[in-house]
C-alpha cells in the first residue's frame, strides 16, 4: 500500500469523493486497511459503508447490523472480521434481533477478547473499548453466558450496559447454574455499568436462587479499595469523604448497578420470592448515579428521574397474590428508604400536625409490615411443597450445617431434666456411662493445663502470643494442677469448653465452605442445633404439615434469605 495515491491528506481535504468510491473499496477489501491509515482522532469525520453504522461522538463508534440481511454464523463471521480489520477505540456493539444463536456468538467472541486483551504504545487501554452491548432476541442459551463472562470481566472498566433480554436463557441443571454464577460473578468489581436487562427470559427458580445468591454474595473486600479508588479517580465523580468511598466499594456486583430490569422473567412464587428480597434491599438508582461518570440516560421507560431502579413488572406468569408481593415490597421500600429515620421518629418533638403525621405513618408502616409477612409465609410454604428445600441452596446448606451440629454439639447432660435423674447411675446404659466417662477424663486433662509463674506474655487480639519466639516452655505450660480460675473464666457450655464463634468456625469450613450463609446465620443454627429448645419445638410441631415445620425452623434460625453483612 506505500505505493496508494490515496495518502491521509487526500482523504482528509475530499470527504465527498469517499462516498463515489467506497464500494470499489469495499469489494477490493482495502477500506479496513485505508481507515488504519487515518488518524484515530480524525477517523470520525466520515461515515462507514453498509454493513455497519458508525456514529461518533468523539471516539465513539456504534457498531450496528439492523440494515445487514445476514443472520446466525453468517453474521458471526462479518463481525469477526469487522473487529479484525477496523481498531477503533471505544466501541458499542448492537446485535439486537440476529438470530445469532450460541453457534454465531462463538464466531465472534474470542476476536472481541483479543481486541479487547491486546495492549501496545499506541493502545494503551486495548483497540477495542466496549462500552455497551447488546444482544437481545438472538436465541442464546446459558451456555452463551459463560462465554460471554469473559467480555464482561475484561470490559469492567468500559462497559456502561448489558443487554441480554428475550433469548432463551434458562436455568434448571448444576451446569448451568455455574453458568450463569460464572457471567454474574464477572460483575463482581463492576464500576461504571448502569444497566443490566435479563427481560423476557425465564430464569427458572434455579437462575433466580443464583441471581440472588450472587446479588447478596457479590464479594467485598477492603482490599479493594485501592482498586475502587483508582477506578473513582479516572472515571467517575470524586467521593467527597472515605465514608461514601466506603459505601461505593461496598456496593460492588450487581449491588452498584442502578438498573436491573427483570420484566416478564418470573413464572413461580419461589421467582417472586427471590425478586422481592432483591428489590426489597436494591440501593435508589439516584444514589448509585452519584458514584458513576455523567453519561447517557440509561433509565428505563417509566423511571426517568425516579429512584427506583428495579424493574419487575410485567411479569404475566406470576398469580395476583404473587404480584401483590412484589408491589407490597416496593411500596415498603420506598417509604422506609424515604425516610430511615422513621422508628427513630422522637414523637415527642414538632407541632402537633407532624406529630399526627409520623404516628400515622409508623402504623401504616406496621401494618403493610405484618401484610407482607403473612404473604411472604403462605409463597414460601407453597414454594416448599411444589419445589422442596433443594430449591433453594441457602435452605439446603442451612439443614446441613443444622443436622451436623446437633449431631456433635447436642449434649445429653444438658438436657432439661431433674438433677437426681442424672445422679443415679441406674438410670444410664452402659453407651452412655461410657460416653460421660470419656468426656469427664478428657475435660479433666484439658482444664490440667496451668498457666506459669513467667511474666507476663503480650498477646494479639486473637488471644495467641505476639511473637513465636515468646511461648512459654513445655515444661512449665503442663501441670498436673486445675487452674480453677483458668476453668471458670474460660469455659464453656459447649462440647470440650469450646466457644460458639470456634465451633461455628469448624462447621462452616465443613459444610459451608462458600460463605453461603452469613456468619451470623451459621451463629444462629449451631445455637439452635445445640439447644434442647428447638427439639422441643420440633416436637411441638410434628401435628403440622412439613412444609410448615420446615418454614418455622428457617424462620427461626433467620435464614429464609440471603443477607450481606
Amino acid at each position: 500500500m506505500s505505493s496508494c495515491i490515496f495518502d491521509d491528506t487526500f482523504f482528509l481535504n475530499h470527504p465527498s469523493l469517499l462516498s463515489g468510491i467506497r464500494k470499489f473499496i469495499v469489494k477490493v477489501g482495502l477500506f479496513g486497511k485505508l481507515r488504519r491509515r487515518i488518524p484515530l482522532e480524525q477517523r470520525g469525520r466520515f461515515n462507514g459503508y453498509n454493513a455497519s453504522e458508525y456514529s461518533f461522538g468523539e471516539k465513539m463508534v456504534k457498531i450496528s447490523f439492523a440494515d445487514k440481511k445476514a443472520h446466525g454464523v453468517r453474521l458471526g463471521k462479518f463481525l469477526s472480521k469487522e473487529l479484525d480489520a477496523g481498531r477503533d477505540p471505544d466501541v458499542e456493539l448492537d446485535l439486537a434481533g440476529k438470530a445469532l444463536t450460541d453457534d454465531g456468538l462463538s464466531v465472534f467472541i474470542d476476536d472481541l477478547v483479543q481486541c479487547m486483551s491486546y495492549r501496545d504504545k499506541d493502545y494503551p487501554k486495548g483497540t477495542v473499548r466496549l462500552t455497551e452491548l447488546c444482544l437481545s432476541g438472538n436465541n442464546l442459551t446459558v451456555m452463551s453466558l459463560m462465554k460471554l463472562s469473559e467480555v464482561i470481566f475484561i470490559g469492567i472498566t468500559s462497559l456502561t450496559k448489558v443487554d441480554i433480554s428475550n433469548n432463551s436463557i434458562r436455568v434448571n441443571n448444576e451446569y448451568e447454574r455455574r453458568a450463569l454464577s460464572s457471567f454474574l460473578n464477572a460483575f463482581r468489581y463492576s464500576c461504571l455499568v448502569k444497566k443490566i436487562d435479563f427481560s423476557g427470559n425465564h430464569l427458572e427458580n434455579a437462575g433466580f436462587d443464583v441471581l440472588s445468591c450472587m446479588y447478596f454474595k457479590g464479594g467485598y473486600h477492603s482490599s479493594n479499595f485501592s482498586l475502587v479508588a483508582k477506578i473513582v479517580e479516572s472515571s467517575a465523580e470524586q467521593a467527597e469523604s472515605a465514608n461514601e468511598l466506603e459505601f461505593y466499594a461496598r456496593k460492588r456486583g450487581l449491588r452498584s448497578i442502578p438498573y436491573l430490569i427483570f420484566s416478564n422473567t418470573c413464572n413461580s412464587p419461589l421467582c417472586a420470592f427471590h425478586l422481592w428480597n432483591i428489590v426489597t434491599a436494591h440501593e435508589s438508582a439516584r444514589a448509585l448515579l452519584e458514584f458513576l461518570p455523567a453519561g447517557k440516560d440509561m433509565a428505563p421507560p417509566g423511571l426517568e428521574g425516579r429512584d427506583s431502579g428495579i424493574v419487575c413488572t410485567p411479569n404475566k406468569g406470576l398469580s395476583p397474590l404473587c404480584q401483590a408481593y412484589l408491589e407490597l415490597g416496593k411500596e415498603i421500600h420506598n417509604i422506609t428508604r424515604a425516610d430511615k429515620g422513621i422508628d427513630a421518629i422522637d414523637l415527642q418533638v414538632g407541632t402537633m400536625e407532624e406529630r399526627e403525621r409520623a404516628v400515622t405513618e409508623l402504623e401504616i408502616l406496621k401494618m403493610k409490615k405484618i401484610e407482607m409477612e403473612r404473604v411472604q409465609k403462605r409463597i414460601i410454604i407453597s414454594a416448599l411443597e411444589s419445589f422442596g428445600i433443594h430449591s433453594v441452596r441457602l435452605w439446603t446448606i442451612t439443614f446441613r450445617l443444622l443436622v451436623a451440629a446437633r449431631a456433635i454439639l447436642l449434649d445429653e447432660r444438658n438436657r432439661p431434666q431433674e438433677s437426681a435423674l442424672w445422679n443415679s447411675d441406674e438410670n444410664l446404659g452402659p453407651l452412655l456411662k461410657a460416653r460421660i466417662n470419656y468426656q469427664t477424663s478428657l475435660t479433666s486433662r484439658i482444664w490440667a493445663l496451668k498457666l506459669s509463674n513467667e511474666p507476663h506474655i503480650p498477646q494479639g487480639s486473637m488471644g495467641f502470643p505476639t511473637s513465636l519466639f515468646q511461648r512459654q516452655s513445655y515444661a512449665n505450660r503442663f501441670s498436673h494442677n486445675t487452674n480453677l480460675r483458668l476453668k471458670a473464666a474460660y469455659k464453656s457450655p459447649y462440647r470440650f469448653g469450646l466457644p460458639i464463634y470456634v465451633w461455628r468456625d469448624i462447621l462452616a469450613m465443613a459444610f459451608d465452605e462458600l460463605d453461603i450463609l452469613g456468619r451470623e446465620q451459621q451463629v444462629r443454627v449451631v445455637e439452635y442445633a445445640s439447644d434442647w429448645t428447638g427439639i422441643e419445638q420440633q416436637i411441638a410441631l410434628q401435628g403440622a404439615r412439613e412444609s410448615e415445620q420446615i418454614w418455622r425452623i428457617l424462620s427461626t434460625v433467620d435464614c429464609l434469605v440471603y443477607t450481606f453483612e
